[in-house]
């Protein structure tokens, strides 16, 4: 009998290292604005436009994010969410680059109205990320930290 195929949403991690911080909002309120793909440019300054297929985003579903010097397609691949936090990951392919990625990001219940949002990168790809490719991928996680931050907090 044949090994059953991998599911889609199986990703590889690693001991790749989490930024966290403290938003001053709810755990689950900020995982609201992570999981609208849709509305992500409302808060990312850098992402010019999202363009998807169909409404919503799921598992599985895919969507074009277009930035000015490249696209990315996202896809999310897990949302496990229980009392003390949510587990959220989404691959990210970006064919310029010849990246293939996955974004992990926890949110972590600290009080009603406040949370630690954790965030890292793994590499998805069959080679090793340089630290050329690493570092600007980290600052772009820290940057979009920070906005989900200032976001979360004036919605507040």
């Amino acid at each position: 009998v044949p090994e059953p195929p991998e599911p889609q949403n199986y990703y590889r991690t690693d001991n790749s290292s989490f930024l966290e911080i403290s938003i001053e909002a709810g755990f689950h309120d900020v995982y609201t604005v992570i999981k609208d793909i849709p509305d992500r440019y409302k808060w990312i300054q850098e992402l010019k436009s999202v363009t998807q297929d169909s409404p919503g985003a799921y598992v599985g579903s895919t969507h074009l994010f277009s930035y000015d010097d490249y696209q990315a397609i996202i896809t999310p691949l897990r949302m496990n969410v229980a009392d003390d936090g949510i587990l959220y990951a989404e691959s990210c392919k970006i064919q310029e680059q010849n990246l293939s990625l996955v974004y992990e990001f926890v949110f972590k219940n600290t009080g009603s109205q406040s949370c630690i949002f954790a965030a890292r990168i793994l590499n998805a790809g069959e080679s090793p990320l340089s630290e050329e490719v690493k570092l600007p991928l980290f600052q772009k996680l820290e940057n979009m930290a920070q906005q989900l931050q200032d976001y979360c907090e004036k919605k507040e």
